[in-house]
């Protein structure tokens, strides 16, 4: 996924999830009243499809690549790498005492 799918994804997601929660309410309003048991219900429903989705995705990523994130490390740790002292210099980004990028 690049920075353009997350662009594109997370305001879909924002809207499918308001939308829904819209549409819950409006719907079993009659029933309910004012009550937000169905608005909890509904982002329970959502939180956990997304949670299985997310679970999902990373046991298939596992399976398909995971062999070479394995093989990565095994030559990382053959070759002797280490990781580079930690520098700042002109282009880091200092924000409350954590460095974003460098």
């Amino acid at each position: 996924m690049g920075p353009l799918d997350g662009v594109i994804t997370i305001p879909m997601l924002i809207l499918f999830i308001i939308g829904g929660s819209v549409v819950v309410h409006s719907t079993f309003n009659r029933y309910f009243g004012d009550s937000i048991i169905p608005l909890v219900i509904y982002l329970g429903i959502m939180a956990a499809a997304f949670a299985i989705g997310f679970w999902a995705s990373y046991k298939g990523w596992k399976n398909d690549k995971g062999w070479m994130l394995k093989k990565i490390r095994e030559m990382k740790r053959n070759s002797g790498y280490k990781k580079r002292p930690f520098q700042l210099n002109r282009n880091s980004l200092l924000i409350r005492g954590k460095v974003l990028f460098y």
